[in-house]
């Protein structure tokens, strides 16, 4: 009924002269909104095309949509008033976006376990809100800029828009992201501390063999006992020496001492 209003309106009042500065802000965010509408097949073509994985082009394409719209609003609030003509004119491609954008939102929808499993669900959810903000934000622009009486006629084309974009925030309200980019990693148990082996006790004391005390034993024995003589007259020695630890010279020494001993028995004897 209210879109029959605006044509009606638009009809009567198109025969009205308007200044050439009007007539260009009309064309200017009829152009704005064909962007938009550029851009939002560009999403969706993205979204169509996305089967898991990196998500880097839907993000990249949702990115541009903010961008055109939040830089398209800026130029709606700093034209002129519009013409009651100018609404007429934007009431078929608001339409339009306001079904491309439909589509895209579904098919957003429709892959949400694919963004959850990738861990871009998070980065889909905040950009839907980014996306409804700069809706929100444009179409209160362009109600702002209609005459006072099209104003609700105005509020109810760009509704469609927002309820679209609320639908998507809604559903992805609840995403959680899992497989690569989800959940926390666990954290590591502590190695036992080890109880034996190389690692444990000090090594024993060596408690013998050549690495233990030395001997009270001299190198190098001393002499023999003097010889008692005998009644034969012959002197026989009362005891025996300890053999000699090293041979050789010590052993050529003991030897000559012991011959000299025996040779003074002997000549005492006599």
């Amino acid at each position: 009924m209210k879109f029959t209003a605006l044509f009606t309106l638009g009809l009567a009042t198109s025969a009205i002269a308007t200044p050439s500065l009007v007539q260009r802000d009309g064309k200017e965010v009829q152009s704005l909104i064909k962007d938009i509408s550029a851009k939002t097949e560009a999403l969706d073509s993205a979204i169509s095309s996305y089967n898991g994985g990196d998500a880097s082009k839907v993000q990249s394409a949702s990115e541009e949509l903010i961008s055109v719209t939040t830089k398209g609003t800026e130029t709606v609030k700093a034209g002129d008033d519009l013409t009651s003509s100018d609404a007429l004119g934007l009431t078929s491609p608001i339409q339009d976006l306001t079904d491309k954008i439909e589509t895209a939102v579904d098919n957003l929808i429709s892959k949400k376990s694919k963004f959850e499993a990738a861990g871009a669900a998070g980065e889909i959810k905040a950009a839907l809100s980014e996306q409804f903000d700069a809706a929100k934000g444009l179409a209160e622009a362009l109600s702002a800029k209609v005459p006072e009486a099209l104003s609700d006629i105005a509020d109810e084309l760009s509704a469609g828009i927002t309820k679209a974009l609320q639908k998507g925030v809604d559903a992805y309200k609840d995403a959680k992201d899992g497989g690569n980019g989800g959940g926390d990693k666990p954290e590591p148990t502590e190695k036992p501390e080890p109880t034996g082996g190389n690692g444990g006790d000090d090594k024993p004391e060596p408690t013998g063999g050549n690495g233990g005390s030395t001997t009270s034993a001299p190198v190098i024995p001393g002499p023999t006992a003097a010889p008692t003589a005998s009644s034969s007259g012959v002197p026989a020695p009362t005891g025996s020496a300890a053999p000699p630890v090293f041979t050789g010279a010590a052993s050529r020494a003991g030897f000559s001492f012991g011959g000299a001993a025996v040779a003074a028995a002997i000549a005492i004897a006599i």
